[in-house]
């Protein structure tokens, strides 16, 4: 199994960067900090850790960063030697980079997977390999860029790998992301003059739902005289066959004179990057 030289292709954080560090040591006067990203031990006094001071400050310094716990800090120096704090840190702050830490450790542990199964063990390897991949990406998108490849894995070609390579990658991408579910949402206008005006849209409607019947379905009147229609199924091949479908539907429902029609979009969505198809 490879170790993990650094997640980035920097090797230091930046001034005012937030990081993650794990507690390694604890003595006397100081805290040793493993910074996880960066693969880098540091000592941090308990004067920095913005505790309390006198007698107590040790036990409740002790109390906090237990070994091998987790904590967020952010980088006040790297001139010489790297120096952090936690002073302003709040909790909305701690679940904000712990939701981007834990996306950029899903896509390491992605590589990881990758690189073992080339039996790649060594730092170098392991550098010349991500400059081909992950590093290619700017680390705030390397998980939207894992969905992409999920979603269709030609994006793949992004990286300079060759394609066996590429089908290994994909492999662990497609086997780390699953539960994928599509959603189709349609919005028209609708209204009719005619007589007969209720009948023939509660015609058009049923005709709507027929060729959906088989997914999970919504179809209902917003607001006189908008509908809404939308769809879930996990398969997007069969939303993309209904929207084919539904567009026959609306040609010819556009050629009655007795319909006042327009579609206002269709636009299919998934749970993961929220939209991936606009169609109007």
């Amino acid at each position: 199994m490879i170790e993990i030289p650094r997640f980035y292709e920097k090797k230091i954080p930046e001034i005012d960067e937030h990081i993650i560090c794990s507690v390694n040591q604890i003595d006397d006067n100081c805290i040793y900090f493993h910074m996880i990203e960066y693969n880098i031990e540091i000592l941090v006094p308990f004067k920095d850790l913005n505790e309390s001071r006198g007698r107590k400050a040790k036990y409740k310094i002790a109390s906090k960063y237990k070994k091998n716990t987790n904590h967020v800090f952010y980088v006040t120096n790297i001139e010489g030697e790297i120096e952090i704090s936690n002073r302003g840190i709040n909790e909305n702050t701690i679940q904000d980079f712990n939701l981007k830490y834990n996306n950029k450790k899903f896509v390491i542990n992605i590589f990881k997977d990758f690189l073992n199964n080339l039996k790649i063990q060594n730092k170098d390897e392991y550098i010349e390999y991500a400059k081909k991949t992950i590093w290619k990406i700017p680390e705030n998108k390397w998980y939207v860029k894992m969905i992409d490849i999920k979603l269709n894995n030609q994006n793949i070609n992004i990286f300079d790998i060759n394609e066996k390579e590429k089908e290994i990658f994909v492999k662990y991408v497609n086997h780390s992301i699953n539960d994928i579910k599509y959603f189709l949402e349609i919005e028209i206008q609708m209204f009719s003059i005619d007589i007969q005006g209720i009948i023939i849209i509660k015609e058009i409607l049923n005709n709507m739902e027929k060729i959906c019947e088989k997914m999970e379905k919504d179809i209902r009147l917003v607001k006189a005289p908008i509908y809404k229609i939308n769809l879930q199924n996990n398969n997007l091949d069969s939303l993309k066959q209904y929207i084919s479908e539904y567009k026959n539907l609306e040609e010819k429902i556009k050629i009655d004179k007795r319909i006042v029609f327009e579609c206002k979009y269709k636009k299919i969505m998934n749970n993961l990057n929220k939209d991936i198809l606009n169609f109007e």
